[in-house]
């Protein structure tokens, strides 16, 4: 009896044992490493704007690639040095990434010229790719033309006395020049004078803000990346003349400009950044068109209003999709 109770101890261990072994969880297999792909993000100065088209670029590529592919962003800035902006674009040309992204027009011709069409291109905040000559089988983009007519218009509607509208550009940006062009057919059209006045280095600036402080009712900013770049210095003076500036670029509303009805240049980053996303999901680049803003915004600055004698309206306030209220 004892030898047969040894026995079947020994055979339920046995059958323990197995079991034991069998409950173990199997081994998953390694994980697929993904595909690790180059975007470059070039822009020719940091200003909110054309801050705002490059991170609207990037968060739209992390979620549309989650998942399927590594992305390794390379950032540059030539700081407003068309001499550095072409030393990035050949540098980047040479790294040959899988899409280079240029944001602002002199930071897309200096990359066209540098790839020579071996780098799918995708540009943004860019007013006019045709004049200025951004075109190719390896580009598209996202354009950022105002929409001029509507915003002399608003304008008219803050300063009724307007007569004399000053306009400061930088005649080294193709943008810039374009835009003047189209505001003078605009302002003839409405019987307002345009009073133009070239900037071509931001320690000009103060000196063009007093002198069209003299004769204009208020000032207006096209897409200048120059006049951005150095928006204070002539924020300081307007305010202290008590002269209204406006702008396209609705970012410069939170730096001190009155108001505007303009484009999301955030949103206009996540168009670019679809664009890119359908490029690494290999569709031919010719079959992505240039596309153009997809929505307005209305900013107001309650502050550079009240300095300026401006009133904003109950209506117009309500309707507004950010009131700025701190001091200047």
């Amino acid at each position: 009896m004892g030898l047969r109770l040894l026995t079947l101890l020994c055979l339920f261990a046995t059958l323990s044992g197995s079991t034991s072994l069998h409950a173990v969880p199997e081994t998953l297999p390694p994980k697929v490493p993904l595909k690790n792909v180059s975007i470059v993000i070039t822009q020719y100065v940091s200003h909110a704007a054309l801050d705002a088209v490059r991170d609207g670029a990037m968060d739209r590529l992390k979620d549309c690639t989650k998942d399927k592919f590594n992305i390794v962003f390379n950032l540059t800035n030539a700081s407003a040095n068309l001499l550095v902006a072409r030393q990035i674009a050949q540098k980047h040309a040479s790294e040959e990434p899988d899409v280079i992204i240029a944001i602002s027009t002199l930071s897309a011709q200096s990359v066209l010229s540098a790839v020579r069409g071996r780098v799918p291109l995708i540009f943004g905040a860019i007013t006019d790719p045709k004049a200025a000559q951004i075109s190719g089988k390896n580009v598209t983009g996202v354009t950022d033309k105002p929409p001029f007519r509507e915003q002399i218009l608003f304008i008219q509607e803050l300063v009724p006395s307007l007569k004399d509208l000053a306009v400061l550009y930088n005649p080294g940006e193709d943008n810039s020049r374009y835009a003047v062009a189209e505001l003078r057919e605009i302002l003839r059209e409405l019987d307002l004078n345009l009073v133009a006045v070239a900037v071509t280095k931001s320690t000009d600036l103060p000196q063009a803000v007093r002198k069209v402080t003299e004769t204009a009712q208020a000032i207006f900013i096209a897409n200048d990346n120059l006049i951005a770049s150095s928006f204070e210095s002539l924020i300081k003076i307007t305010n202290s003349k008590k002269i209204p500036v406006f702008t396209s670029d609705i970012m410069l509303v939170e730096r001190g400009a009155v108001g505007m009805r303009g484009i999301d240049y955030y949103n206009i980053g996540q168009q670019a950044g679809s664009q890119a996303c359908q490029i690494l999901e290999g569709i031919p680049l010719e079959d992505i068109p240039v596309s153009h803003p997809n929505s307005l915004k209305l900013y107001l600055n309650q502050e550079a209003a009240t300095i300026t004698g401006i009133s904003f309206s109950k209506t117009l306030l309500k309707e507004a999709d950010k009131v700025v209220k701190a001091p200047l």
